[in-house]
């Protein structure tokens, strides 16, 4: 009987400096990767997804985050290796700290067990010009295929979720969202970086409601020649 609790003792024991170990391993990890990994270059991640993110700043030193319609999760190695890139690229600009009146992006790696690394990035809008890798991602399709409006306009019963639609500065209902969507989305596919973050390329916007109050406000671009022919096919004043 002492034997047997002796052996079982001695079990726990080592089961006991195991758990140790992997605790102080997993630190030890998140630590280099906190302070060291910008890139972000461990092995093991599932999954990438960046996005445009704005923080509204409350006049308290805090802020809030509301994420931008631009957002797109990849599982594939190639899509990975992409925006591991591009926040390798972004790492050259702030890191972590937020400045008001600068463009943010937030990336959030899926690692094993679960696990989450989340990097934020922010820089003046005039150095956008200047990510080359973040327009290699931008333009890839696979990118365009998941920030299609369509996507966020899931068929439901039918119908789409995003029901209603003002378009132009005076905000003129629009009687066929569906038919918007569909050309709005030939143009994202056709955009290029250069074309999506000139500002002086935007004339005019569409929000998009659901019944539900969820709102999505995007732009149109002089260069978005689909859209801009069905809004005057269909007498809109943009």
């Amino acid at each position: 009987m002492k034997r047997v609790k002796s052996v079982v003792k001695g079990i726990l024991m080592i089961l006991i400096i195991l758990i140790c170990i992997i605790v102080v391993v997993l630190i030890h990890i998140n630590l280099y990767v906190l302070i060291f990994d910008n890139g972000t270059n461990i092995a093991g991640i599932r999954e990438a997804k960046i996005a445009a993110v704005d923080y509204d700043f409350d006049g308290d030193g805090g802020f809030y985050v509301i994420d931008d319609h631009w957002q797109a999760a990849f599982k594939s190695k190639k899509m990975i290796k992409m925006v591991r890139a591009t926040g390798r690229e972004m790492s050259r600009y702030n890191k972590w700290i937020i400045v008001d009146d600068q463009i943010h992006f937030r990336i959030v790696y899926k690692w094993i067990f679960g696990m989450k690394i989340t990097r934020i990035y922010s820089m003046p809008p005039e150095k956008l010009s200047e990510l080359k890798c973040l327009k290699e991602l931008y333009e890839a399709k696979e990118t365009k295929a998941k920030l299609r409006l369509v996507k966020s306009a899931a068929m439901k019963n039918g119908k789409y979720v995003w029901k209603y639609a003002e378009v132009g500065m005076l905000g003129e209902n629009c009687k066929k969202p569906e038919e918007l969507i569909y050309n709005m989305d030939l143009d994202l596919m056709e955009r290029s970086f250069a074309e999506e973050i000139t500002e002086a390329n935007v004339i005019s916007k569409a929000d998009f409601r659901s019944e539900n109050g969820d709102i999505i406000s995007l732009s149109i671009h002089k260069t978005d020649r689909h859209t801009l022919k069905w809004l005057k096919d269909n007498g809109y004043d943009y």
